[in-house]
């Protein structure tokens, strides 16, 4: 098995879970207190004005393994998902002798659950292309609004997380997915200075582009009633 970070989206909990499980058992043969954690972060993002749009991403998957020997926490870690690498770690830090200086207390409870949050439309099945046309055209589309719009700002962004833990009595994981809309009109004012409104929204999933009209009309709105606002006067 060989999980590689730009496919953290294909995780299979249940192998992943039993593997660590194999894991333990291997780091334990000397007595010593031992557990393994998977940490996985994906984030997607593009902004968008009238000068120019930026698209970014990153990812990162990792393995920690640990053992307790009695005095402290012995740590290897590596990147990705490689079980010739993971076994090999195990074997060594299962060879560590237990040294019973100071006594460590678990909770003994057996438990394996699952959870995951997910949207109603998976944003990693949404093409990129798709995203950045709807970004462009969200753009323009208010900006094109009311000729006192001047510029207008709109970024998306998507993150995944993802966990897995594992020790002899507990089997733990999780999955979080969310999805963040932000539009942010630019307005020439009547004192021709130039102010902001901002509005944002937020989904699970991809399906936070799915703006209603009268959420759009009322952030319009909203800008617009910011332009004709009076200054605040200090001292009054």
């Amino acid at each position: 098995m060989m999980i590689k970070p730009n496919i953290l989206q294909n995780i299979n909990f249940s192998e992943v879970k039993k593997l660590f499980k194999e894991l333990v058992r291997i780091m334990e043969k000397n007595g010593n207190y031992a557990d393994v954690l998977l940490f996985g972060e994906k984030s997607f993002s593009i902004s968008k004005d009238k000068i120019d749009i930026s698209v970014d991403r990153s990812e990162d998957l990792g393995v920690k393994l640990r053992v307790f020997d009695g005095e402290k926490f012995n740590v290897r870690s590596i990147t990705g998902i490689n079980k010739q690498k993971l076994l090999s770690l195990a074997q060594e830090l299962g060879s560590l002798n237990k040294l019973f200086t100071i006594k460590f207390k678990i909770d003994k409870s057996k438990i394996s659950k699952h959870f995951s949050s997910k949207g109603k439309i998976n944003a990693l099945s949404v093409p990129i292309s798709n995203k950045v046309n709807f970004i462009s055209n969200l753009q323009k589309k208010v900006v094109n609004s009311d000729n006192k719009i001047i510029n207008a700002r709109v970024l998306y962004m998507e993150d995944n997380e993802t966990r897995i833990f594992v020790n002899r009595y507990k089997s733990l994981s999780y999955e979080i997915n969310f999805c963040y809309l932000a539009v942010m009109p630019f307005i020439l004012s009547d004192n021709k200075d130039v102010r902001y409104h901002y509005k944002g929204f937020f989904s699970p999933g991809y399906e936070v582009t799915k703006i209603k009209k009268k959420d759009f009309d009322k952030l319009i709105k909203m800008s617009l009633a910011i332009s004709r606002a009076g200054k605040i006067v200090s001292g009054k």
